[in-house]
């Protein structure tokens, strides 16, 4: 995007934001998805330069051993949640596999007690 407004700036064109809005959201938001689970990781040795007890790092270390895996696992949830053309072909073929309902006619027997 830099890229586009540097090359737009120097042939004196004027940058029209509303064609580039949706992608600055999409950089921000993968890069969030990739800063954030590494962050656990990031606040234990953060607390073990600091000199904290290896208890309380092992205890967290515990809870989000494998945070840094879930930006992998979301990364294409995210993609596809923030790419119009993706979205909308993900909702087709939700919808083509989909169990469709139908109405049929149905016997019910009437059963007589004596």
């Amino acid at each position: 995007m830099i890229r586009i407004f540097w090359q737009k700036y120097r042939m004196k064109h004027q940058f029209q934001w509303h064609q580039y809005r949706v992608m600055p959201i999409q950089v921000v938001l993968i890069s969030f998805l990739f800063l954030i689970f590494p962050f656990s990781d990031m606040v234990i040795t953060f607390l073990q330069l600091f000199g904290f007890s290896d208890d309380i790092a092992t205890t967290f270390l515990t809870l989000a051993m494998f945070s840094t895996y879930y930006a992998l696992l979301l990364f294409p949830t995210v993609t596809v949640a923030l790419l119009p053309e993706l979205r909308g072909k993900l909702k087709i073929t939700l919808q083509l596999l989909r169990k469709r309902r139908t109405v049929a006619p149905q016997i019910i027997e009437e059963r007589i007690v004596c």
